[in-house]
């Protein structure tokens, strides 16, 4: 799961505000914001993000149906 949490924050610095340099450099903070939307998206609705949250939340669900099973081997 650490890798997938990495894969996450990785994910998370191409929509920090230091990765919208150059972006609307020629209008204010709100044309920034939109001309860098524009190009990039958002980040939630990122495909890229969406299939790692995905990915991070089968996982869990797959750890905890496991674990389930282990425990009632135990019994």
């Amino acid at each position: 799961m650490g890798l997938d949490n990495l894969l996450y924050e990785d994910a998370r610095k191409e929509f920090s505000l230091s990765a919208m340099t150059g972006f609307g450099a020629d209008g204010n903070h709100q044309e920034c914001l939109m001309d860098f939307e524009q190009v990039r998206g958002i980040f939630e609705s990122n495909k890229f993000v969406s299939a790692v949250k995905k990915h991070i939340e089968e996982k869990n669900q797959l750890g905890d149906e496991l674990l389930s099973r282990i425990t009632h081997l135990a019994d």
